[in-house]
């Protein structure tokens, strides 16, 4: 009987230990920290917007969708309209 509990409690160690690396790795592969926004305050609301507008030009470098250079310079194009 303390066999089977300790190859039953053995069993589940290892089945945890291995969920978590899995939940590392996937941590690790998805979750993207950006950048904190860290700008001086603006004078307007024209100078905030332009300080959005910069910010969010970083964004391309973060969401995955973005993986050609093609996208990211439509992207960055898009921006610099606005």
């Amino acid at each position: 009987m303390k066999r089977k509990l300790l190859r039953f409690l053995y069993s589940e160690l290892i089945i945890f230990m291995i969920l978590g690396i899995l939940a590392l790795i996937f941590y690790k592969r998805f979750v993207v920290n950006p950048p904190h926004y860290t700008v001086t305050a603006p004078k307007d609301i024209k100078e905030a917007q332009v300080q959005d507008l910069d910010y969010l030009a970083l964004y391309t470098n973060y969401d995955r969708s973005f993986d050609t250079e093609e996208k990211k310079t439509a992207f960055q194009d898009s921006i610099e309209v606005l």
